[in-house]
């Protein structure tokens, strides 16, 4: 699923709305990423491959939080 991302452009549009603590968040989950030295973020396809791993966990985990919100409110009525 795109979300509106088609371009660096964009992603560059989002990444400038985001807080600077929002961006210092996702900055520690990078170097966390990369502590364990399978991708070096310093090359093209390292950062790559962070930004891809990153955004899809990310996505991923916010998935899993809807579906169980939603099910915990089907639950409740």
């Amino acid at each position: 699923m795109a979300y509106g991302i088609q371009d660096p452009i964009d992603l560059a549009k989002v990444i400038a709305g985001m807080s600077y603590g929002g961006l210092m968040d996702v900055a520690r989950q990078f170097v966390a990423m990369n502590a364990e030295g399978e991708r070096d973020p310093k090359t093209q396809h390292g950062m790559a491959s962070t930004l891809f791993d990153w955004a899809e966990a990310t996505v991923e985990e916010a998935e899993i939080e809807a579906a169980a919100a939603k099910a915990a409110t089907q639950k409740a009525a």
